[in-house]
């Protein structure tokens, strides 16, 4: 078990507003949208199709229609149709299906098998980029705050190769909630040639086992080679 290396820590997550994306209809007009619930008009056009922190549904734009994405949008205004108007649910009735669905899935089949007892709620999982046949998993509970490698390769698949320990990182306590991993390119590397840039284990404690408001960070440390 060995202590990281460490890039970025306590990187809180914050929704950031785009500069340019709430003025979208005034760059290409009121386009036409779909309607938000099964019984209204499907077409619509939202004057405001995103106002930040303010409405409590959201609108896409995709190609000339608005796809709901979490909600009705203030200011929206019915457009003016020479046809009856469909409505969502019977749009939703008519479209055929989907072709890649039509076999349905095929029944599972177990890859591996992970040996030992550290991995009891396992929640995130990512491939290692800088260790061929290396998953990188961690667990989804209040147990101590490692991210561990199991190998998936040669007589060593399934076992645990190695264990990052990140119970010494600030702002990690009990209540620390890891929900998901990635490997991506470590932060601040702007200055280095592309092929030059090391990566980087990110795992994101965003849960709230305790519910409250304990804040959501990322922590950012740079993957070992084993």
């Amino acid at each position: 078990m060995k202590s990281p290396t460490v890039l970025g820590v306590l990187v809180t997550l914050a929704l950031l507003a785009i500069p340019g994306s709430l003025a979208l209809e005034d760059e290409i007009g009121l386009p036409q949208c779909r309607g938000s619930r099964d019984e209204e008009p499907a077409e619509y056009t939202c004057l405001e199709q995103v106002k930040w922190g303010k409405c409590n549904e959201t609108w896409v734009i995709e190609g000339n229609y608005c796809e709901e994405a979490c909600g009705r949008c203030e200011g929206r205004a019915a457009v003016t149709t020479s046809g009856p108007l469909e409505t969502r649910a019977r749009s939703a009735l008519e479209k055929p299906p989907s072709s890649a669905c039509l076999s349905g899935y095929g029944p599972p089949e177990t890859a591996l098998y992970v040996k030992g007892s550290l991995l009891e709620e396992e929640s995130g999982i990512a491939a290692s980029h800088a260790n061929e046949g290396i998953l990188w998993l961690h667990n989804d509970n209040y147990d101590k705050k490692h991210v561990i490698a199991v190998s998936v390769l040669g007589p060593n698949a399934g076992n645990i190769v190695y264990v990052l320990d990140l119970e010494g990182l600030p702002g990690i306590n009990k209540y620390s909630d890891f929900e998901d991993i990635s490997v991506a390119r470590c932060p601040f590397q702007s200055d280095r040639p592309e092929a030059e840039r090391t990566w980087c284990v990110w795992v994101g404690d965003v849960g709230n086992n305790a519910e409250w408001d304990k804040g959501t960070f990322m922590y950012v440390v740079e993957e070992p080679i084993l």
